[in-house]
């Protein structure tokens, strides 16, 4: 069953299958303004045209991309599992005579390797699971807070477990970026240990690179990865230390496919304190097993408490920062000085931040402000969460800041430069899809 507080009833990802789906622009639910408004739009560009732009995609977490019919699906097999399962004990305590009324439960291992219960009628005996915060921004159809945000990954870290639904789940968000024409992807994830499902770091990690294989093989797109290092799970130093060296290994096993680190998770819990020192020795600095090698995104100021915070991250500095919806001015001056791409979520941030639109973003992204369009990409966060896409989320911009189809464009052009993949598939990328014959037939086309 779908937490509370998270709505099925939205305007679907565009690949044809998510649920009230009917590709119609009107039907964006954040960031669009309502007609006679009195703010400026975008008239040359609708949801249809920026769907066959080549695009980019830098900041999208797996199990948040998952399609929400997915997650439902494999939760009611499930179910149905342990109806048949606890079917056969009545029947089996029957026969010998007895009066079986266990509940039968199967074990749920989340993020961090908690353990919860779910039964055998598909609810959950920790509600912490379920219950999610209620305080939805109103007038879209889903949108989530942070908390509640949180609580739904929990939600789909336990129903999709099993290797093989893993795959397919994995096969099905990279065909939607497919459709969205991603050219570029780059998807992330944290380590998964399930000990039951026969799944740790090491098998979970090839089973994520043989998907961009397969997607490689099947579409005209490069997936490249990220590890996402869990602050949940930095409450300690031992585990902050193994969570590092399993996503390292990860990196040394498949040098070709993880591109780099990421720092994610809810950002009230752990220190990453120690994380940070590992990176800058491994990553940064000279001499590091990764320098020159893999590159650093780290989510912060996603809240208006993480100044101390923010101020060490870009010490180091990373290459790039996950929303960063509350950075100072001096915070956003050290961001441009340091050539920092900023990865803007508008959806999920109008969601997470209780925002009427994106011109209401704490980040105030217009032309003469200190942090700019030209310093930050626009990405999608999680498109089965928020049910959105990459189109979606341009549109959201475009009609914030009043973008033309050239200045769309060339967000998508920077974004290539902000990637972490090889010089070489950059280049590769940017003669093949951002060449100035795509440029001139794209802003003909609408007008620019």
């Amino acid at each position: 069953m779908l937490p509370n507080g998270v709505s099925e009833c939205c305007g679907g990802n565009k690949n044809g299958k998510g649920e009230g789906s009917s590709g119609s622009e009107k039907e964006i639910k954040a960031g669009v303004m309502e007609e006679g408004s009195g703010r400026e739009r975008s008239a040359a560009l609708d949801l249809e045209d920026l769907m066959k732009i080549p695009k980019v995609e830098l900041h999208a977490h797996f199990f948040g991309s998952i399609r929400l019919e997915t997650v439902k699906r494999i939760e009611e097999s499930k179910a149905a599992r342990a109806r048949t399962q606890k079917g056969q004990i009545k029947e089996k305590a029957t026969e010998g005579g007895n009066c079986c009324t266990e509940e039968v439960t199967e074990e749920v291992h989340s993020p961090n390797n908690d353990k919860h219960k779910i039964t055998s009628n598909g609810g959950s005996s920790n509600r912490n699971c379920r219950s999610v915060s209620k305080s939805i921004h109103t007038g879209t159809p889903n949108c989530p807070d942070l908390i509640a945000a949180f609580d739904y990954f929990t939600w789909v870290y336990s129903a999709v477990r099993a290797a093989d639904d893993m795959r397919q789940a994995l096969l099905e968000v990279l065909e939607d970026f497919h459709k969205e024409n991603v050219v570029y992807l780059e998807l992330r994830s944290s380590l998964k240990r399930i000990p039951d499902e026969g799944i740790d770091p090491q098998s979970y990690v090839d089973l994520l690179v043989e998907g961009c294989k397969e997607a490689k093989r099947k579409w005209e797109m490069s997936v490249r990865l990220l590890i996402s290092l869990d602050r949940g799970r930095m409450d300690t130093e031992e585990n902050a230390n193994l969570q590092i060296e399993e996503a390292f290994a990860a990196a040394e096993r498949h040098p070709d496919w993880i591109v780099g680190f990421d720092i994610a998770g809810r950002p009230d819990k752990g220190s990453i304190e120690l994380t940070l020192q590992r990176l800058k020795e491994e990553v940064i600095s000279e001499g590091g097993k990764f320098y020159k090698k893999k590159k650093i995104t780290i989510h912060t100021a996603e809240t208006l408490d993480a100044e101390a915070e923010t101020e060490e991250i870009l010490k180091l500095p990373p290459h790039r920062l996950g929303h960063g919806c509350y950075l100072t001015a001096e915070e956003q001056r050290a961001v441009v000085d340091s050539g920092i791409c900023v990865e803007v979520c508008p959806t999920s941030n109008i969601c997470t931040l209780k925002l009427r639109d994106l011109q209401d973003h704490p980040l105030q992204l217009q032309q003469g402000n200190i942090l700019g369009l030209q310093n930050i990409c626009i990405c999608t966060d999680d498109i089965g969460l928020f049910q959105t896409s990459l189109s979606k989320e341009l549109l959201i911009a475009a009609r914030a800041y009043n973008l033309a189809p050239q200045d769309i464009f060339e967000l998508q052009k920077r974004a290539v430069h902000a990637a972490f993949c090889s010089p070489e598939e950059k280049e590769r990328i940017l003669t093949r899809f951002f060449n100035d014959e795509v440029k001139m037939q794209f802003c003909k086309t609408n007008g620019g």
